[in-house]
């Protein structure tokens, strides 16, 4: 666990370091940025790497325009890998606080499992009522205008028309932290809502390809097909007898595909054991084809023995 932990907590202090280091070298080469509150420079440099880009602040000089493309180039990917780094985490976090509550998973989560539509949206809702008071315009406590501000900034759309002041340093951490926090739970959500949109992509129809499948066997990668032909050659099968084989794989996956996984319930502590390793593939159901080949070859002789 620590192994793991370190090398993120390494990425984040990197990317503080960075965001705050940009903002002191805009005061240096830039006049009109040296005039601005320093808490405000740093939210500058954070959107400008998370590219959400407000517009209320922006480069006036050719030496800070031209060191704003080299922070972004740097930067972008940056923050980009410490905030899928932090959506796994939420995601993997979610799902062990389920199984130490003893609550019963219907599916046993694998390394690619997201967290439940129905959980973001409730997420969301919090989060906007957090919103609402760090960032209130009116006197009312929700209002559209907070809804819409937190959106465009989640989504890293920023028109410029709504933006944040900092002023002070608490406030400043407070910004990150729900910006932060607002651009994780906006990336899970796409990625919900994209593999919904996946599912309807590929409704109804049927897996092709299981032969041109590359696996790892005998120490080298290979396709299904050629994996096939080495077998029916072992085993003297015909290529008819392959194309059988290989008809039924696509069958069998597609099989695979439809079926929804287990319903077995496993033990709280079994699946937190078994979390990091395991991973679900359609190719888990389909049955050994050095088996089969070997059943096909035992009916031909019996029926070549009884002529």
């Amino acid at each position: 666990m620590i192994r793991v932990f370190v090398p993120q907590l390494l990425i984040v202090t990197l990317l503080v370091i960075y965001v705050i280091s940009g903002a002191y070298v805009y005061t240096l080469i830039d006049p009109k940025l040296a005039d601005e509150n320093f808490t405000d420079l740093v939210l500058f440099t954070f959107s400008t790497i998370t590219t959400i880009g407000y517009g209320n602040i922006s480069p006036s000089t050719e030496a800070a325009q031209l060191f704003t493309i080299g922070f972004g180039i740097l930067g972008i990917p940056l923050a980009l890998l410490t905030l899928a780094n932090m959506g796994k985490y939420l995601t993997k976090s979610y799902w062990m606080i389920l199984v130490c509550l003893g609550k019963n998973i219907p599916r046993r989560p694998t390394g690619d499992a997201k967290l439940p539509l129905k959980t973001i949206i409730i997420l969301f809702f919090i989060t906007f009522i957090f919103g609402a008071v760090l960032f209130h315009h009116t006197g009312r406590k929700i209002t559209m205008d907070d809804v819409y501000f937190s959106v465009i900034s989640f989504a890293t759309v920023g028109f410029g028309d709504k933006f944040p002041k900092a002023g002070s340093t608490m406030r400043l951490i407070s910004m990150i932290i729900y910006l932060t926090w607002g651009m994780i739970l906006t990336a899970t959500l796409f990625s919900v809502l994209s593999s919904y949109l996946r599912k309807v992509h590929y409704l109804g129809r049927r897996f092709r390809g299981a032969r041109d499948v590359h696996v790892w066997f005998g120490g080298k990668s290979m396709k299904v097909s050629q994996l096939l032909e080495v077998v029916a050659k072992e085993f003297n099968a015909s290529p008819r007898q392959v194309g059988r084989v290989l008809h039924d794989l696509d069958n069998l996956i597609t099989t695979a595909i439809a079926e929804n996984e287990a319903k077995a319930k496993l033990n709280a502590q079994l699946q937190m054991l078994q979390l990091p390793h395991e991973t679900h593939s359609p190719f888990s159901k389909i049955k050994n084809p050095l088996l089969m080949f070997n059943n096909q070859n035992r009916s031909d002789n019996e029926e070549e023995a009884e002529v």
